[in-house]
């Protein structure tokens, strides 16, 4: 599954549109919408990435998986 598929099901799964997602998370809905519309994205920094976990509510360490920064299982 891509980073942009992770995003978009598990926010999907908490019932969050994807201006919802934006303001849990610190960032503008066209940021969401950008990494929900492209599987390629995946630099992104860290304040970015701890938002998105945030607005998930998942684990800093799942999302950083999910990101390809850190490899399945490999947690601190």
């Amino acid at each position: 599954m891509s980073f942009s598929e992770f995003v978009r099901k598990r926010r999907e799964q908490l019932g969050k549109s994807q201006a919802e997602l934006a303001r849990t998370s610190g960032l503008w809905r066209e940021q969401v919408a950008n990494i929900e519309r492209d599987p390629s994205i995946r630099r992104m920094n860290p304040e970015t990435l701890a938002g998105l976990a945030k607005g998930l509510e998942i684990p800093l360490d799942s999302i950083l998986e999910a990101a390809g920064y850190r490899p399945a299982g490999a947690r601190q």
